[in-house]
Formats: structure tokens, sequence, C-alpha cells
């Protein structure tokens, strides 16, 4: 979510997960932008990120 707030393109955001071998939520080796975009628009999405990035900072 804070790449996207800070302007980055779902694809740049795809590729960095699938360059860190971070699964989809179904288990899946790819994610696509479409991934991506139903997550961040979902509420508990958000607030799984926002989780993350209060334990990251």
């Amino acid at each position: 979510m804070a790449l996207r707030h800070e302007g980055a393109h779902l694809a740049d955001i795809c590729a960095g997960l699938n360059t860190d071998g971070v699964p989809t939520p179904g288990g899946g080796r790819r994610w696509w932008p479409s991934h991506v975009s139903r997550l961040l628009r979902t509420q508990d999405a958000r607030h799984l990120l926002a989780q993350a990035d209060t334990i990251i900072r």
C-alpha cells in the first residue's frame, strides 16, 4: 500500500513481489496487477498492510 501511495505502478509492485518469491493469497507463484489491485481495494488488505507498515517502522 505504501508503494502505491508513493506512486508505484501495479506492474512494478508485482515485479517486486515476484522477485522476492512472495506467494499470492491463493498460493500461486506469479503476481499480476489485477491481484494487487484487488487486494488494495479490500478493507482487510488495507488493515493488514497498515499493521505491517507499523511493524516495519
